[in-house]
């Protein structure tokens, strides 16, 4: 699940304006990082040869993505998507199962 930004309250109390900015501050170092802020999807079935289209949930282009388990020795590539904000196109160099992380 991608992280939701930190939403400010508009307010007069000096105290509580504080607090949100230092809240702001500490929250915006894990919101702004892009590797923690993915998806994973669970067995993603490839096969040898053959286009696989990964719905990765972003809203926007991947920045990367990792191989977090497979039940087989996989080597996978990035291809061109059409739709880069919503599918992640990828190949493989054997039939496998994997658990990918897309962020």
């Amino acid at each position: 699940m991608a992280l939701k930004r930190f939403k400010r309250l508009n307010t007069n109390n000096y105290e509580v304006a504080t607090l949100q900015s230092n809240v702001s501050e500490f929250v915006g170092q894990f919101t702004g990082n892009p590797l923690l802020n993915g998806n994973i999807i669970k067995e993603v079935v490839l096969v040898s040869g053959e286009i696989t289209a990964v719905s990765h949930g972003l809203d926007r282009k991947p920045i990367g993505y990792l191989v977090i388990a497979a039940n087989a020795s996989v080597d996978i590539y990035e291809l061109v998507s059409i739709t880069p904000n919503s599918v992640l196109n990828i190949a493989a160099n054997a039939t496998a199962i994997v658990n990918l992380y897309i962020f």
